[in-house]
């Protein structure tokens, strides 16, 4: 993989002609028709529901992308294939009509602009939000969003840009419009609507703002997750626990390490159906319109030079497709902690741009005036410099291209814990240094991958376990991080029943 791409993909597409069957009905709405399309991929008898059968052909095809001789695949267990089913029944029935899978996304009845997609990151600056949505008609209008501190009152508004782009194996019909707000008061809730058609309005949404400097005494909650996809075979079931618990202990951020839709479907640099971004996209939203949502960019979100990617989402590194100087890679402050957001799937070699880069941010994170206010520096990136899952073992290990080159960097300028994903499973490390647990009372990173939003767990770890590595699990679900001032805790909970998986705890002196 150089970049390789780590693609859960589709032989099973069986001749794209099968979208033909996407295009009956219609009375359906766009949003539906994508949906449809994509069911249809993986309904290969076209009885309507998707059998054991085929979602095994879908992922055994998914890993044949990655790896044509098969050498690491393995069929997922029946405890994680039942799991599958029993998110969508209740029976023994091991199978998924289309019509329960499609209750769940709430199409619309009829084809109209309507904005969908909603979706909130932050900026640069704390008073300014990123606000971006979809429709999938033209219109003459310039989006705007309209805003307000107290809800269905909105006095202010802001205009913004509109954008597409062509490319899928299938093109891309949709429009994509982003809008900045600016001088947002701080620590404040917002309650907003959007619309690129003055006739037709998104629901109102609502999210809080963010400070410049940390309150006092304050925890801010923190939501992590990595390789989701949509609902093959689970990912729109850690998306709703996500919901579910945002409303019980509301979350300040979510943190995506990479590998967000899997809208690739063949291997190679041109095999992506966009109707699957549209999928994840409405899967999120319930998240992602109120909680400010943010990315480090995967492997499988390489398709076309990442352009679904650098279309679809503004991060604070700029907007990848209007500005020349944005870049995969920035950071922000937040609470007591500053984020370094980086790419794996772009040069960090000692000396390229995002290496110096790299070392200049954490180097002005590490001083030490800058680490009073912001004692934590937590870095996130897609591919882990540590991780015991056997496949890929020779890329995430002490002396791999990875490790040799930026962990230099987190041991001399005193990161706390790295995030990241790509393999689908869950690890956890104890604080280590170069390959080895520290000793008591020495300084080290703690190396988390999340790679559990969904997609089929990775099923074979190499043994003996390393003595670095604290805690293995190929569950499901998402991690829940809470940071003060001088307390860090994480815990893995379990998607099926919310359980704690592993936790840790780190304290500052």
């Amino acid at each position: 993989k150089n970049p390789k791409m780590k693609n859960r993909s589709a032989t099973t597409v069986l001749g794209l002609v099968l979208v033909v069957f996407a295009l009956v009905g219609c009375v359906a709405s766009l949003e539906e028709k994508n949906f449809k399309r994509w069911f249809s991929i993986i309904d290969v008898n076209k009885d309507g529901s998707l059998s054991a059968k085929e979602i095994l052909n879908w992922d055994r095809s998914q890993a044949m992308s990655e790896d044509p001789e098969l050498k690491f695949y393995s069929t997922p267990t029946p405890k994680k294939l039942n799991q599958v089913f029993k998110n969508f029944n209740s029976s023994d029935s091991l199978s998924i009509p289309y019509s329960t899978l499609a209750s769940l996304l709430h199409f619309s009845s009829s084809e109209t602009p309507r904005p969908e997609q909603l979706f909130l990151s932050y900026t640069s600056t704390p008073s300014s939000v990123q606000i971006s949505w979809i429709t999938f008609s033209p219109s003459k209008f310039s989006p705007i969003v309209q805003y307000s501190t107290s809800p269905s009152s909105y006095p202010f508004s802001q205009s913004g840009t509109t954008q597409t782009y062509d490319v899928g194996i299938f093109g891309w019909y949709g429009f994509i419009h982003h809008v900045q707000l600016f001088n947002l008061l701080p620590n404040t809730r917002y309650y907003y609507r959007v619309s690129s058609d003055p006739s037709l309005f998104s629901d109102q949404k609502t999210f809080m703002t963010t400070t410049t400097f940390p309150v006092a005494n304050r925890t801010y909650s923190y939501g992590v997750v990595g390789d989701m996809g949509t609902y093959i075979p689970c990912g729109w079931a850690v998306t709703q626990q996500i919901v579910e618990d945002n409303k019980k202990n509301p979350l300040d951020m979510m943190i995506h390490a990479g590998d967000i839709a899997y809208a690739g479907v063949a291997s190679g640099a041109d095999g992506e159906i966009e109707d699957i971004w549209d999928v994840w996209g409405n899967q999120i939203e319930p998240i992602a319109s109120i909680v400010p949502y943010m990315f480090a960019v995967g492997n499988h979100e390489g398709y076309y030079n990442f352009t679904s990617y650098r279309n679809r989402f503004i991060m604070p590194g700029g907007n990848l497709v209007a500005n020349s100087s944005a870049t995969f890679w920035y950071s922000i402050n937040h609470g007591f902690v500053h984020y370094v957001f980086i790419s794996t799937e772009h040069d960090y070699l000692v000396n390229s741009p995002q290496y110096n880069w790299l070392k200049n941010d954490l180097k002005m994170a590490s001083q030490n005036q800058t680490r009073k206010i912001w004692p934590w520096i937590i870095v996130v990136g897609h591919r882990p410099m540590y991780s015991s899952d056997h496949f890929e073992y020779d890329q995430h290990r002490y002396g791999a291209v990875f490790q040799k080159n930026i962990e230099p960097l987190f041991q001399e300028y005193g990161v706390d814990v790295y995030l990241s994903g790509h393999m689908h499973m869950y690890e956890r490390s104890w604080e280590m240094k170069y390959g080895k647990r520290v000793q008591k009372g020495e300084k080290g990173v703690v190396m988390v991958v999340q790679g559990t939003g969904g997609v089929f767990p990775d099923l074979e770890w190499n043994s003996p376990e390393p003595e670095w590595s604290a805690y293995r699990s190929d569950d499901w679900g998402y991690g829940r991080m809470r940071v003060s001032e001088k307390e860090l805790n994480y815990e893995f909970l379990h998607q099926e029943n919310g359980d704690i998986v592993d936790r840790f705890s780190i304290v500052k002196s």
